[in-house]
Formats: structure tokens, C-alpha cells, sequence
């Protein structure tokens, strides 16, 4: 797999380490979230956060970093997703906000998210909502004809009935109609999310003790790794998945095989066929927000989310990959709402290790290796109904969102 080098000075338990992880990554994980991808984009439906049992203000503290995230994700994609956590202070009634996005918080989100926080701390009540509304301007001015503002309050304003109409009118996926009714819901968004952080305010009022100071993350490196076609058949891929899994009834093991064989057919091999090309085999991959928030705290032992509270808040429900990560941990944190698609350019904590952290990394890899395994052989062994052709996820309409950018 390529990826830098792994530094000399490296102790040699900590290169043993990562000679263990790259190989993980080479032969297990990324082959089998290749194939899981093809076969289906999505693990399962859209699926909640957890709720907090009987305490409300975990709810409240819940839905402030859930929606303060939301705020300072200000660009479409995924380079400005954000996650948000708060750590209790030592001796102090004041907390601290963390925030961390998938390529860095950049300096005029900061200053941004400074802004909201020092406004929502220091206005009366009756006056938040109105002054925080004005404060929501885009971050780069772009001389629209109206302010801000006044496109949030009409977005807002179509969210019913109009929005409803709209979406109607839509014959297909991502037709005009299907896009301007996202659009339409994303800024208004806005100030929904607006004023469920004041709401949370006033229902969980230890939130007006956060500090100014507001701690970012700095991302890990976007990496480049490249996949070695020699792990990539999906033939292969599946033996290896029945021989590591607690499927071993022969007429389980018969239809998962006889489904792969129908989805990729020998002379055909039209799921092998992607998984090798060369649009493939070249993966960007990033450390996701939540999960570099996940990483400080489990590194450092002093940090104390507020109230034993193990809970990160994200701008978006979490991909398939990070919610596996975050069941999987050992730290028990809470399961966040996820959307369930499958990406192949997610990748754990994996910077400056030492022989404790290669361990982890090593373990939680080939927990998620056996999960996503479970699920690919799951999955094949489920009825599916009759098509009209061969099957490959690639050609069936999609049900995810685009995002937009107020900024």
C-alpha cells in the first residue's frame, strides 16, 4: 500500500506497530470496505443518536454540539465537517468546547464560532435569538442582492407546505426539483440549528459556562494510499471473511457464495473489474472529525467530557465507518446518528503512535475487519428481490444528500 515511509527513528516496537496496521489495511480492511461498497452504498437506513435515558440536560448538552457543529460546517463536501465536544475544567465551573474538522478548523471558522459563542454568552435571553440570527452571515462575500439573513427567514418560511410541493414535483433523483428542495431545507437549516443552541441554553444552563477559549483540533494529514490489486477479489475476499466468522453452516456459506457468484460472474467480473480499476485503486483518506475528537480524549487521560457524558456532536450523521469505529471502542462513547453510507476514504487516528497507540489502532482495525465482514456476508445471504439485470449498486439511484454551503 503506498503511504510515507515509516519514519527510522521510530522505536522499533512502535515500526513493528505500524508494519502491522499497514498490513491490516492492505490485506483486510480496505479490500473488504471496497466490496462492501459495491455491493451496497448503504449499511441500513438513516438511524438517530442514541437519547439520553431520563436527563434532559444531556439531551439539551446533546443538541448544542450537535447544531453548534452544524454552524461552523460552512462549506459543501466534506472538508468542513465538524465535530464538537465538551470537556469539563479542572477546579473550575467552566467548560471547554473542542472542535475539529475533517481537514483542519480553519481561522475564520474560528473566529466565527468565537463570535456565536461570545454573543450567545453575553446577550439576555429575550434578545439571543435575534442578535445570533444577525451573526449568521456567509463567510465570503459573494454580493448578493439580499442579506443573509432574509434567505435563511424564506428557506425557513418554505420548510412545509411549499418545500412539500416541491419535492412533488420531482420525477427522479437529483432532478432540478430534487435539488432545489435540499437547498431549500439546508439554509433553512440554519436557523433551525440557530435556535436549538439557544434552546439548549436556556434548558441546560451550564452551557453559559463555557469558556471564550475555544480548543481546535489539528487535522491529521490527508493521506494517499494506494491498493494492491492482489487482495481485491471479491471471491477471495469472501473466503477469508468465512473463514474469520462464526458463519459456518454450509447452506449459509453456499447461498453467500452462489449470490457473489451471481452479482460477479466468471468472464464477466464486473465488481472485480471496479474494485482493480484505476479510479479505485488510489484512495484519499482522511481522519473524520468525531474521530479525532474521539483520539484526544482517549490520549488524554485528563480529559473528562462534561457530566461522564461521552457524547460527540457532528455537522452530519456519521458514515458507516466511524459509527463501526465508535462501537466498537472500548471507551464506550455514544453511538452518534448515522447515515449509514459506506466510504472508502476513512481511516483511524493514525498519527504520531506509540507502541500503546499502534496496539489500538491494530485492534480496532481488525475488530471493524470482522464487523464489516459480518455484514458483507449478511448481506449476501439476504433475500433480494428479482432484477432485470446484473446488480451492481453503482447503477441504482441514490438516496444520498448533497450539501450546500451558506458560505
Amino acid at each position: 500500500m503506498g503511504e510515507a515511509n515509516i519514519p527510522p527513528s521510530d522505536p522499533r516496537a512502535v515500526r513493528e506497530g505500524k508494519e502491522k496496521i499497514r498490513k491490516v489495511e492492505e490485506t483486510t480492511l480496505y479490500p473488504r470496505i471496497s466490496l462492501y461498497e459495491l455491493l451496497t452504498k448503504w449499511k441500513s437506513e438513516d438511524e438517530p443518536r442514541k437519547r439520553s435515558e431520563g436527563d434532559s440536560k444531556n439531551e439539551a448538552r446533546r443538541h448544542f454540539l450537535d447544531s453548534f457543529a452544524y454552524l461552523c460546517d460552512v462549506e459543501k463536501g466534506g472538508k468542513t465537517v465538524t465535530a464538537a465536544a465538551l470537556r469539563s475544567l479542572p477546579n473550575s465551573d467552566e467548560t471547554n468546547l473542542l472542535l475539529a474538522a475533517n481537514e483542519g478548523i480553519r481561522d475564520e471558522v474560528l473566529r466565527y464560532a468565537k463570535n456565536i459563542l461570545s454573543q450567545l454568552k453575553s446577550m439576555p435571553e429575550e434578545d439571543i435569538v435575534q442578535t445570533l440570527r444577525k451573526k449568521l452571515k456567509i463567510l465570503y462575500d459573494t454580493q448578493k442582492p439580499l442579506p443573509t439573513e432574509k434567505y435563511i427567514d424564506i428557506c425557513f418560511e418554505m420548510r412545509r407546505e411549499e418545500l412539500q410541493g416541491i419535492r412533488g414535483r420531482s420525477t427522479e433523483p437529483n432532478d432540478d426539483f430534487c435539488n432545489l428542495s435540499h437547498y431549500i431545507w439546508r439554509i433553512g437549516a440554519t436557523r433551525e440549528k440557530a435556535n436549538m443552541v439557544v434552546k439548549a441554553m436556556d434548558e441546560d444552563r451550564s452551557l453559559r459556562h463555557i469558556s471564550s477559549e475555544i480548543e481546535t483540533i489539528k487535522a491529521p494529514v490527508v493521506k494517499e494510499m494506494v491498493l494492491d490489486s492482489r487482495y481485491m477479489n471479491p471471491h477471495e475476499i469472501l473466503h477469508d471473511i468465512y473463514n474469520d466468522s462464526k458463519y459456518k453452516e454450509a447452506s449459509q456459506a453456499e447461498k453467500a457464495f452462489l449470490r457473489l457468484y451471481q452479482l460477479d460472474p466468471a468472464g464477466e467480473r464486473p465488481i472485480y473489474t471496479e474494485m482493480v480499476s484505476a479510479k479505485r485503486s488510489r484512495v484519499v483518506t482522511r481522519v473524520h472529525a468525531e474521530l479525532q475528537v474521539a483520539d484526544v480524549f482517549s490520549r488524554r487521560q485528563h480529559y473528562k467530557f462534561v457530566a461522564d457524558d461521552k457524547y460527540i456532536g457532528c455537522s452530519k450523521p456519521a458514515c458507516y465507518f466511524c459509527y463501526e469505529w465508535f462501537s466498537t471502542h472500548k471507551h464506550g462513547y455514544v453511538r452518534p446518528a448515522t447515515h449509514g453510507k459506506i466510504i472508502l476514504g476513512c481511516r483511524g487516528p493514525d498519527h504520531e503512535l506509540n507502541e500503546t497507540g499502534a496496539e489500538v489502532i491494530l485492534n480496532m482495525y481488525k475488530g471493524i475487519s470482522r464487523q464489516i465482514g459480518q455484514h458483507i456476508f449478511e448481506f449476501l445471504c439476504q433475500k433480494l428481490p428479482e432484477r432485470s439485470g446484473q446488480y451492481m449498486s453503482t447503477e441504482a439511484e441514490t438516496r444520498a444528500t448533497s450539501h450546500v454551503s451558506l458560505g
